[in-house]
């Protein structure tokens, strides 16, 4: 039988295959999916048919007033403890000095920062000091031109707030993508109410507040299949601090995961860990840094090498410092149980545990709690860990005709999820919002105010933790740590109980110590003394 006309082969009774003009002659090629298609599983909810413009649509309205409404709680909580005195010198006034400096066109000295005791190890005593030789963090230096309009710390704790609140939308584009837009509105309200998020906006400022966002971007551009983008999002978040390197090591190790982005993976993997290695042992010490002024890590060795060593010969030995004390196991329940535990079945939780083992396997115990900032770094990788675990599960469900299940299942894990967050207000600093005496200034600080107009603008003073944020501005701030070198200008709370001191005791005997050296008292009010030397050099430049 012939071929009909123009056909290249017979036509096949037996097999029905139609007649061939040649366009399937050759194998298709490779399937190549859409560039925005997610590497994890991409359900999107929704409705097809006229294409509608982004500003039109609802839920960039509702978004944004999650985003507004978190971040208004968030400055209220900032703005009450800087207004009330229960703010710090660490680290409020460290950063606003190294910012101050930036928008001047200098480096990021501070000199509280310099003058100031911290463990596991003690530098010396400087004003000139460089945070660079601390922490390299360049990412700090964006916030400067906000001191061109208003020269104040409160600069910072806004900055904060705003970044923190801006994490919650990329979040619920990677969450809708993933689980629907019912689960998005849940998981962002997880997100906002979140102790982690809390803790870092309850304590003054710091470099975490450029994490949410930054990581929250790298994720969604990731799922989103930019992988541009993710470089981008990545460099970002080398900036915030030194040890985001192991956070970008573990982020390319849970891209092995991904086919596709195996290679990428691998680069991520080795850049962030050279980031590490560099900032630390190369950028820090031209700054004048001890790369080993953080290492306190007794139970591995003396330095990194030695600590790699020993994680290798005993893994078990390792892995019991992680139950011992007993705050560790706290802190680690304390940020699953909200999210069910649902997060350690997902790849993308592997860069918050090589930070969260960074903690718990050194001996510091600020560290190994969740009363400091440390978890804001974490959050991220925890929740969209949890959605990307739901996000497969939902795909199961579908690829096996249980359509009602698929739909159900991840709204309940997120429903869940906010109300155990939401549950946990209680023991968070949003919760101060509600107390009637967090409305009102703090007495002892009230008390140091007092000695305010007694003391000369641009001067070196020397003054307790909680007075720093409110002189910054004017004065050239250090905190009062109870021993030399002092200070032209020391203002003493003998009072003061907390940090640097052990008691009130040593508080009061710091008085008759710089009265000996020639110290004048200037004013003296209630439990607050301000001593003068005229004899030292003390003025701002």
């Amino acid at each position: 039988m012939k071929a009909p006309h123009g056909s290249p082969e017979p036509y096949s009774r037996v097999h029905g295959r139609p007649p061939d003009n040649g366009a399937n002659r050759y194998p298709p090629p490779r399937y190549q999916p859409p560039q925005e298609a997610s590497p994890l599983v991409t359900v999107p909810d929704a409705i097809p048919g006229k294409a509608q413009a982004w500003w039109l649509s609802p839920h960039l309205y509702a978004v944004a007033a999650i985003i507004v409404v978190a971040a208004s709680a968030y400055l209220k909580l900032s703005m009450l403890r800087l207004w009330r005195g229960t703010a710090g010198i660490n680290d409020l006034v460290i950063f606003d000095q190294a910012i101050r400096n930036y928008s001047e066109f200098r480096g990021p000295i501070s000199p509280a920062r310099g003058m100031t005791p911290t463990p596991p190890k003690e530098m010396v005593p400087t004003t000139d000091f460089s945070l660079f030789a601390d922490h390299m963090s360049p990412i700090n230096a964006v916030l400067a031109p906000l001191y061109w309009i208003n020269d104040s710390p409160a600069n910072l704790l806004a900055a904060q707030a705003v970044l923190i609140a801006m994490a919650a939308w990329p979040l619920w584009v990677f969450t809708r993508r993933a689980l629907g837009t019912t689960a998005a509105y849940l998981v962002a309200i997880t997100y906002v109410t979140s102790g982690p998020v809390a803790q870092v906006v309850g304590f003054d400022f710091h470099e975490v507040a450029f994490a949410p966002l930054l990581t929250a971007i790298m994720y969604e551009r990731f799922q989103a299949g930019r992988k541009v983008h993710v470089i981008l999002a990545a460099v970002g978040i080398m900036l915030i601090k030194e040890d985001m390197g192991l956070f970008l090591a573990g982020f390319g190790i849970a891209l092995l995961c991904y086919r596709g982005w195996r290679i990428f993976g691998a680069a991520v993997m080795v850049s962030g860990a050279a980031w590490t290695m560099i900032a630390t042992h190369v950028l820090l010490p031209l700054a004048g840094g001890d790369p080993n002024l953080y290492w306190s890590y007794p139970d591995l060795g003396p330095d990194m090498r030695s600590a790699v060593t020993y994680v290798l010969r005993h893994p078990i030995e390792t892995m019991k410092l992680f139950g011992r004390p007993a705050v560790k196991i706290e802190t680690l329940t304390g940020l699953l149980l909200p999210l069910l535990f649902v997060p350690v079945l997902s790849p993308l939780l592997i860069p918050a545990a090589l930070l969260f083992a960074e903690r718990m396997l050194g001996a510091v115990p600020n560290w190994w709690t969740d009363d400091w900032h440390y978890n804001g770094f974490l959050i991220i990788p925890l929740i969209c860990g949890g959605v990307d675990t739901l996000g497969r599960v939902k795909k199961f469900l579908a690829k096996r005709n249980f359509e009602r299940a698929s739909r159900l299942v991840p709204i309940a894990w997120a429903t869940a999820a906010a109300a155990l967050t939401i549950s946990t207000i209680p023991q968070n600093p949003l919760n101060l919002l509600r107390e009637p005496w967090f409305q009102g200034k703090d007495p002892r600080f009230q008390a140091a105010e007092a000695a305010f107009p007694h003391l000369p603008p641009k001067v070196l003073v020397e003054v307790p933790n909680s007075v720093g944020p409110a002189l910054t501005d004017r004065n050239m701030v250090i905190l009062n740590r109870g021993k030399g070198p002092h200070a032209p200008w020391v203002l003493v709370d003998t009072t003061q109980t907390g940090w640097p001191y052990k008691d009130a005791a040593q508080a009061k005997a710091l008085i008759p110590e710089l009265t000996a050296t020639g110290y004048k008292t200037v004013f003296k009010g209630d439990n607050i003394v301000l001593l003068h030397h005229a004899g030292q050099p003390g003025t701002k430049e």
